[in-house]
């Protein structure tokens, strides 16, 4: 199964009980409402980079 062999499965937190149970994170957020914002800040901040992301965005210095 795909979220086996991914190295990082998530889910949002309306997704299918079976699902959530499988999966590395579940989001505190709904499908919808901000799951994947959720999760890609998540991610770049595991990754040391949401600084630099939040420069590009703005603009600004990482």
């Amino acid at each position: 199964p795909m979220l086996v062999r991914a190295g990082f499965s998530a889910c949002p937190a309306d997704a299918d009980p079976e699902v959530a149970a499988r999966v590395d994170y579940v989001c505190g957020t709904a499908g919808g409402q901000g799951a994947v914002r959720e999760l890609a800040e998540l991610i770049l901040k595991a990754q040391g980079r949401w600084g630099e992301a939040i420069a590009r965005w703005t603009g600004g210095e990482p």
